[in-house]
């Protein structure tokens, strides 16, 4: 059995507790990190004190004034005809119909990228320019 001296239990109780504290500190970043807010799009953490965006879309049914009857309909058998076939369907289905909205955290990148074509649409390569000093004409 061999006895270790004062600084050698030093130097292992220094090892132990350094190994212990960043044990702890992994742990804490890993659920700060897990709790942290995320760009929606590319999954980038955001911290605290950065820079983000908050991108609200709103999705509602366009109406143009014009209700198209069928010959003979009138508008209060139209009506009963809508309750008749929307009886015990959930309101929130049909609200959904009518109405959405979606609310998304962007980092800075991905808002450039959203803003650049919020669509999605697909790009002609050759009418994308290069560099911002190519739309100067």
């Amino acid at each position: 059995m061999q006895i270790l001296n004062a600084e050698s239990r030093f130097k292992i109780s220094l090892i132990l507790t350094s190994q212990t504290l960043s044990d702890i500190l992994n742990q804490y970043e890993q659920k700060l990190f897990k709790h942290m807010r995320r760009c929606n799009k590319c999954q980038r953490p955001l911290p605290p004190g950065s820079s983000f965006y908050h991108l609200k879309v709103m999705l509602q049914q366009g109406f143009d004034g014009v209700i198209k009857l069928a010959h003979g309909t009138d508008l209060a058998s139209l009506l009963k005809k809508i309750d008749d076939q929307t009886a015990g369907v959930p309101e929130h289905l049909l609200e959904g119909e009518v109405h959405r909205e979606f609310l998304f955290w962007l980092c800075p990148r991905c808002k450039e990228k959203y803003c650049a074509n919020p669509l999605n649409l697909p790009l002609d390569k050759n009418q994308v320019p290069q560099n911002v000093s190519d739309l100067e004409d």
